[in-house]
């Protein structure tokens, strides 16, 4: 059985906050591994996706509506959590978004030139 306590670093759900939905960490390995990187949660980088699966959860409080089954209390296959985490997710998250603006820009003007 899982953990009631969110596996985010920092983030206070804990087993007493009873009207927080908590999702299982998925099964999918690459999926798994994401979820894993964005809790910052080092006692789960040596543990494989069945182990987690079985043992920890990420709180709602981490997940945007979009990822939400309509009419359940599931996510929708493949949602990550992007919502509350800690400080160094966002961070490495806004140098991605950056580091992909040359090329979005280059694509922009390719287009541009076909035209």
């Amino acid at each position: 059985m899982p953990s009631n306590n969110c596996a985010v670093i920092g983030c206070d759900t804990k087993y007493t906050n009873k009207n927080i939905i908590r999702h299982r960490f998925p099964k999918d390995e690459k999926t798994c591994a994401i979820w894993v990187q964005k809790s910052e949660n080092n006692n789960l980088l040596n543990k494989s996706a069945l182990q987690i699966f079985n043992s920890y959860i990420i709180c709602e409080k981490h997940f945007d509506a979009s990822c939400k089954s309509p009419g359940f209390k599931k996510l929708i296959h493949g949602s990550i959590p992007t919502l509350n985490l800690p400080v160094n997710c966002s961070v490495i998250d806004m140098s991605i978004e950056q580091s992909l603006e040359p090329l979005n820009s280059t694509i922009d003007m390719s287009i541009k030139l076909m035209t």
